[in-house]
């Protein structure tokens, strides 16, 4: 049954957060006057989108619609298992990180707003999302060295035909530090400038 539910949970998701994070990007895409804010929010609506058709539409179609059927025979799909796993982790890091810069962003404003338009520019914020992209994307190779498709997967407890086509894991530590990079420090850090944004609200509107 939670098996069930979590199927139909998932086309939900996917076909929800797809259509409205294009929209979301077209709208501020299409805005005459973009500030910084709006290009990280557009940043962040492709990440989004990116990241739910690799780490929930991809898994749904190999372990539930037998996708996985139509490129068994390939003869490099050990390599796509490889590619598909450096994928799963920019889908992974770059939309939190993005929400860390987008609360540094507001964070800055607030605490020092006469320099706004130095940090809260369209220039820097384009500049800023190049730097990110660049660390994700490069810090993401290790997954080269790792497994590609996960051999336990979240829709289906075990697949052996893609098993004996992917690698173990090589690299258990750097896993472990990615994991801390996208499940805890980025949540972590948001919650910090957040609270210290509410903090320096709270003490400019006191009497």
């Amino acid at each position: 049954l939670m098996h069930t539910i979590l199927i139909y949970y998932s086309i939900f998701i996917i076909i929800l957060g797809s259509l409205f994070n294009l929209l979301n990007f077209i709208c501020l895409y299409r805005m005459k006057k973009r500030n910084s804010q709006n290009i990280y929010l557009g940043a962040l609506s492709l990440a989004d989108l990116f990241n739910i058709q690799v780490n929930i539409l991809i898994p749904i179609l190999l372990y539930e619609f037998n996708f996985y059927n139509f490129v068994k025979n390939w003869q490099n799909f050990s390599h796509l298992c490889i590619l598909y796993g450096y994928f799963v982790e920019i889908g992974l890091l770059l939309p939190v990180w993005i929400m860390v810069v987008l609360a540094a962003e507001r964070f800055f404003s607030i605490m020092w707003p006469l320099s706004k338009n130095v940090f809260s520019t369209r220039k820097h914020a384009k500049r800023t999302l190049f730097i990110l992209t660049s660390i994700v994307f490069i810090w993401s190779l290790y997954k080269l060295k790792t497994p590609g498709v996960e051999i336990f997967s979240t829709f289906e407890q075990r697949n052996l035909e893609i098993e004996s086509s992917c690698r173990q894991m090589t690299l258990p530590y750097m896993v472990n530090i990615s994991t801390i990079l996208w499940a805890i420090a980025p949540e972590f850090l948001t919650l910090i400038l957040n609270l210290l944004i509410i903090k320096k609200i709270k003490i400019t509107t006191s009497p």
